[in-house]
């Protein structure tokens, strides 16, 4: 769960004093499913998450998580200037393969 943090680190403070990043499946650059992100997730998906968690009490912190992954990180992800290392996986069943392209300039 630090994509994110990275993504909005970087897109706010900028990088000074950071040489390097690493984003491992993360959710940047946006996740949700809306008119100009056709290729996201569709927002029941997140509702149904939400359900799961929710029936496994133990798990409250977690539910409180799912929202989050709503977030619109493109304009911070395309403010990225250092070397950024992505990995993700192909095989998760959260997150899928990377959705948005980001220009490089």
């Amino acid at each position: 769960m630090g994509g994110g943090e990275v993504a909005r680190y970087l897109g706010k403070y900028g990088s000074k004093g950071v040489r390097k990043a690493v984003i491992i499946s993360g959710v940047p650059p946006f996740l949700l499913k809306t008119a100009d992100n056709q290729e996201g997730v569709d927002g029941g998906v997140f509702e149904e998450i939400q359900k799961a968690v929710a029936a496994d009490r133990s798990a409250t912190a977690s539910l409180a998580c799912v929202p989050t992954w709503h977030e619109d990180f493109r304009q911070d992800v395309a403010r990225i200037d250092v070397p950024t290392l992505v990995l993700h996986g192909d095989a998760d069943r959260i997150l899928s393969t990377p959705r948005v392209p980001v220009p490089r300039s």
